[in-house]
């Protein structure tokens, strides 16, 4: 077993793994609905003028000069019969400068209902318990990493604009825009969380540091951990040829890789050329279950001594949750870092990198 390790270990240390890290080895069906308590629906602006789903295009509705109603704290929000999705009507309220086209007010407008749908949905919140806040997040960066799950996970709202109404008064030009549709629920158990303390200090490593990730599970779970760079790329760190694949415990404080062995190391590398850079640790579990799709990965682990790669980590591996899970038997976390130049003093960071 000994010569076996030193052999491993060799065999995994000479190859790198991302510029991050480089590591030693229709409709919804039914009529019966819940309602749940929300405030009454947008009043109706100028008539109903039916749009298709998306944004506006094209020449919007003229500019009329009546004052507009304040949109409605969170609209009408309905469970379908299944309880798997809601239907909305939900207004939102755009404000620009009156130079602004008419065509970009109607887009705020729209864009502020969906927020505000994601907010009373509750939705909201359920993406951003994924997110590690053991250190300060660069700013945007929890924003667009909830965006990016929200599409991976398939909890999107599919809308029409049912009505708009815009008027002009000084030197701004505001419309108010409603919208109606339906968006599938996320279902994840409160109770099935991943707690995890981040990596290096405070979430910050320098070029060439060696890093431990540490986390528990509030149920025994399969744990699956991914390091994702910029371009959806994901290579599987855990588990590898020297662990097993049986379910993790539930309480206990998981250390990767383990501290007391040297077979498999991480070390954090900048890329050529590079004085900083942002990366994700994703740590994906399922209880009793497991992702066919990683461990295929696992199985097939090329002979060069590269780590497996899923090439599009959003679009084609985060989707098997929903799919392969069953309800909320499964949980996930993202853990933020940043890579920066040996010295006194790390670099600003450089909100939009990502």
């Amino acid at each position: 077993m000994a010569g076996t390790l030193r052999f491993l270990s060799v065999f995994l240390l000479i190859f790198p793994l991302l510029p991050g890290c480089v590591t030693g080895h229709g409709p919804v069906q039914g009529t019966r609905k819940t309602v749940l308590p929300s405030s009454p629906p947008p009043p109706p602006g100028q008539g109903p003028a039916k749009k298709q789903a998306g944004p506006p295009g094209g020449e919007g509705p003229a500019v009329v000069s009546p004052p507009l109603p304040p949109p409605a704290s969170c609209g009408s929000l309905v469970l379908s019969s299944r309880r798997s999705r809601l239907e909305f009507l939900i207004s939102g309220l755009g404000v620009m400068k009156k130079s602004a086209s008419l065509e970009a007010v109607q887009k705020r407008a729209e864009r502020e209902a969906v927020a505000r749908l994601i907010r009373c949905s509750g939705l909201g919140r359920t993406i951003s318990g994924f997110y590690d806040r053991s250190r300060a997040p660069v700013p945007g960066d929890e924003r667009r990493m909830a965006r990016k799950i929200r599409m991976a996970l398939g909890v999107v709202p599919r809308y029409r604009v049912l009505r708009e109404s815009c008027r002009e008064e000084g030197e701004s030009r505001s419309c108010q825009v409603a919208i109606e549709g339906t968006v599938r629920r996320l279902r994840p158990d409160p109770r099935f969380v991943i707690r995890s303390s981040g990596v290096g200090k405070a979430g910050v490593l320098e070029d060439g540091e060696a890093m431990h990730v540490r986390f528990s599970l509030s149920r025994p779970a399969t744990v699956y951990l991914f390091d994702v760079d910029e371009k959806g790329r994901g290579t599987l760190l855990f588990p590898g040829p020297l662990f097993g694949r049986t379910a993790l415990p539930a309480g206990s404080r998981i250390v990767f890789p383990p501290e007391d062995q040297k077979a498999v190391t991480l070390v954090a590398r900048l890329p050529a050329g590079s004085s900083w850079r942002l990366g994700h640790l994703f740590i994906v579990a399922l209880a009793g279950r497991t992702l066919p799709g990683v461990e295929s990965l696992v199985k097939n682990l090329r002979t060069d001594g590269n780590l497996p790669v899923v090439e599009d980590f959003f679009g084609r591996l985060l989707p098997e949750l929903e799919h392969r899970a069953k309800g909320g038997d499964w949980s996930l976390r993202v853990i933020p870092y940043e890579i920066v130049r040996k010295g006194p003093s790390p670099p600003a960071t450089a909100p939009g990198h990502h």
